[in-house]
């Protein structure tokens, strides 16, 4: 479906792919945004790792209620919330490992889920051939950003890779 996503994305496309990607992973009952345990760990994961990127992008020099995409006047965190698009994944996976091993079947978070998904960013990821932990990884991507930025080339950016998946 990808390959069918347009500048603007008017036809829709990559709402189609996040359907199918969450009734994938998670069933087909699942819904995005619902107020389930399994969104709630999905949120709480996300915003430990937006705040990591927070972080990171401030002690780069940049401010992060500037994105590159989100542009909100009310969020304080756009530039944190492009950023954190390609660290996603592994919050999904560390929710669907906690779903599969049990962990999810309360209806709300235990304080041992909120601390495995705070652990979040402890996980390691390939980054330019090399293991980081993804806070790490959240400096080495905000450190790489700025210098696309200075040079005005958006090959200087870098991604985090998962390196398995329990998937």
């Amino acid at each position: 479906m990808r390959k069918h996503v347009t500048s603007g994305d008017e036809k829709n496309v990559e709402a189609q792919a996040a359907r199918e990607y969450w009734q994938n992973l998670f069933g087909s009952d699942f819904r995005r945004h619902a107020t389930d345990v399994i969104n709630g760990a999905l949120n709480y994961g996300y915003a430990i790792v937006r705040a990591s990127i927070a972080r990171s992008v401030v002690s780069f020099g940049l401010l992060p209620a500037f994105g590159l995409h989100h542009d909100s006047d009310l969020n304080a965190f756009n530039l944190a919330d492009d950023v954190i698009e390609v660290f996603r994944p592994f919050v999904d996976n560390q929710v669907k490992s906690m779903q599969l091993a049990g962990d999810l079947s309360q209806d709300d978070l235990s304080k041992e889920n909120r601390q495995k998904l705070a652990g979040i960013l402890t996980t390691t990821c390939m980054l330019s051939q090399e293991v980081h932990t993804l806070m790490n990884a959240s400096d080495k991507v905000a450190e790489r950003l700025v210098a696309a930025i200075e040079k005005k080339d958006p090959q200087e950016m870098i991604f985090p890779e998962i390196q398995k998946t329990l998937l």
